[in-house]
């Protein structure tokens, strides 16, 4: 028996209106369908993928992307993402590296 795993994302428009809420749109998709320039990836723990703009959602067809080709790209842009990351955390070591020398020698 194949165990297949699915993403799903369940996002709901409302508006808060003298302390009622007002429902105005709903979106239950699964996570290969949101345009990659919807979703950005931030540092939380080992990654965490965000929404860039709920306002700006863009879907895809629901069987143009496979969740194997949306796997293999998003690990793509995750090693990009851990390069940038590494980068900046040399940065930041040499920056003080350069502080603590300072203090040493004072």
């Amino acid at each position: 028996m194949m165990i297949r795993i699915f993403f799903y994302i369940l996002i709901v428009s409302y508006k808060a209106i003298n302390g009622n809420i007002e429902y105005q749109n709903f979106h239950f998709k699964r996570i290969e369908t949101f345009n990659k320039n919807c979703l950005t990836v931030c540092v939380l723990g080992w990654g965490q993928i965000q929404i860039a703009n709920v306002n700006t959602l863009v879907f895809l067809e629901n069987d143009t992307i496979k969740s194997k080709s949306w796997m293999l790209s998003l690990s793509d842009k995750l090693f990009m993402f851990y390069d940038e990351e590494l980068s900046k955390i040399g940065e930041r070591k040499t920056w003080f590296s350069s502080i603590k020398s300072y203090w040493e020698a004072n």
